[in-house]
């Protein structure tokens, strides 16, 4: 009887069984009708692996709803990363014009970090026992006001970081309920697609924020226009999310069909009206809980301080604006291609019958380690010159050349993107059914590796370090993570 849909799930897609004699092989066989249909045509038993359901909403010039909402999904994704990237480029004017040390810098850069950690968590449970749909309209739309009152009150650095940690604090619960926004619309054979979805829209508004910041500047405006322009593009999507997504697919405004709810319903890992009671002990009594939670905290430690620190990195070594623009976004594209490749790889060997779990610290393991490598080897030049933190170049609107330093950074940033397909996707694996609880978290304890990496980049240059202690500095927690998370990390059901 497992192998056939639910009468809950026939009656959220609108289709009424209609008993016939049981046959001798199964007693609980019944038909489906689709009630929707004049001609009230069977569509036969439907069944989890029906081919027929998986075909019909794309017959014809019918446009999945799904479809509808992974477009949404990215732009989303697009606007928050724009409005989280922005300021790790204006602070490059804004240093000069305001006089911030990099200490400064660092708790301007940090703030944002110190406000994401406190809602993520509660975020999940939020968007699991509310609504995902208004949790992420109000979250981005406080993330479009506090951007914007960043540039207005940019003068005075107390009152700035305050703005910027309100950014983090609205955008906190975001990517929890998004995730589970995915979870409640993707069908089980789509979810990484969508997943990726997700990560490409991120990507593109790291793009968005770097090329439309540099070329903000190099026509002449203010930095502030950036801040007020991309707080403009997320206020488009709060409202074009807000009146088209739903929470479920049945209550969908745009003509929905049976079929395709009936496709999302298939083996959903959160049952239509079913209440969820999270398992408390048994999520922070579980070494795969802890395990993904100290990958998670050296990513944050690495990733924030990188993609935070490299515009400053590089304008250090005498790069004009728009060719740090430039390098940043090729690392960024790379990375995301690199990302699609992974993800993937990742669906092609689960199909051909590889565990998960295995399927799951390959990727890990070899982006991490990958990573950590080429951060080593790209810094052994300057250690053996013992090169000064600050090089202070004569200043030169000319581009400077790619020296073996920076592509090796930039290739450890790629190679790390492939850590997404481990422990990014590890709270779907390990407990399906309360995915934006666990994904909260993990990313609560995410957001604690920026708080702590962040300003102390900032703190040990300001204190003589020198930039390849840092660079050896993040190698180091990725390796030790990467460690930690091939031999104690889980991927399959902890919590069914």
């Amino acid at each position: 009887m497992d192998n056939y849909l639910s009468d809950s799930d026939c009656e959220v897609a609108g289709l009424r069984r209609r008993p016939v004699a049981p046959s001798s092989s199964d007693p609980h066989t019944t038909t489906t009708t689709d009630a929707n249909e004049d001609d009230e045509e069977s569509v036969g038993l439907v069944k989890k692996d029906a081919v027929a359901i998986d075909s019909d909403d794309d017959a014809g010039c019918y446009l999945p709803r799904r479809r509808i909402i992974g477009l949404l999904i990215v732009w989303g994704a697009m606007s928050a990363y724009v409005i989280r990237t922005v300021t790790s480029i204006a602070i490059i004017p804004m240093s000069k014009q305001y006089e911030y040390s990099n200490t400064d810098k660092g708790r301007i850069l940090g703030a944002f970090y110190n406000g994401y950690l406190w809602l993520g968590w509660p975020g999940g449970w939020l968007a699991t026992v509310w609504s995902a749909k208004w949790l992420c309209t109000i979250t981005l739309f406080g993330c479009c006001v506090s951007i914007s009152a960043s540039a207005y009150f940019a003068a005075n650095i107390d009152l700035l970081i305050v703005c910027q940690t309100m950014v983090g604090f609205c955008q906190g619960p975001y990517f929890p309920a998004i995730t589970h926004v995915i979870a409640s619309w993707c069908p089980v054979d789509e979810t990484m697609m969508l997943m990726t979805a997700k990560g490409f829209g991120a990507a593109l508004g790291s793009i968005l924020a770097v090329t439309g910041t540099a070329a903000i500047l190099e026509q002449g405006y203010h930095w502030s226009v950036a801040f007020y322009a991309f707080g403009c593009f997320g206020l488009c999507w709060v409202f074009s999310w807000m009146l088209i997504a739903r929470d479920k697919p049945r209550d969908f405004p745009c003509g929905i069909r049976a079929s395709e709810i009936v496709k999302i319903s298939l083996n959903r890992p959160h049952a239509e009206g079913a209440p969820i009671v999270i398992p408390w002990g048994a999520i922070f009594s579980s070494l795969a809980v802890y395990t993904n939670s100290v990958m998670s905290l050296a990513a944050g430690f690495v990733f924030y301080s990188f993609v935070s620190w490299m515009p400053t990195y590089l304008e250090s070594l005498g790069m004009p604006l728009s060719q740090v623009a430039t390098v940043m976004v090729f690392t960024t594209t790379v990375g995301m291609a690199c990302s699609v490749l992974a993800a993937g790889l990742s669906d092609l060997f689960v199909s051909q019958g590889v565990p998960v779990d295995r399927v799951r610290k390959v990727m890990q393991t070899f982006g991490l380690l990958a990573g950590a490598l080429f951060m080593a080897i790209g810094q052994i030049d300057m250690w053996l010159e013992d090169a000064p933190s600050h090089p202070h170049p004569p200043p030169s609107d000319n581009p400077i050349p790619i020296t073996p330093q920076i592509a090796a950074l930039m290739a450890a940033f790629t190679c790390c993107n492939m850590m997404y397909y481990g422990y990014g996707t590890n709270a779907i694996d390990i407990g399906p059914r309360f995915t934006g609880f666990l994904h909260g978290f993990f990313n609560s304890v995410n957001v604690i590796g920026g708080i702590v990496g962040v300003p102390l980049v900032g703190w040990m240059i300001d204190n003589g370090y020198v930039w390849y202690t840092v660079f050896i500095l993040w190698g180091a927690v990725i390796f030790v993570a990467s460690l930690l998370w091939l031999f104690f990390a889980r991927a399959d059901v902890v919590f069914p």
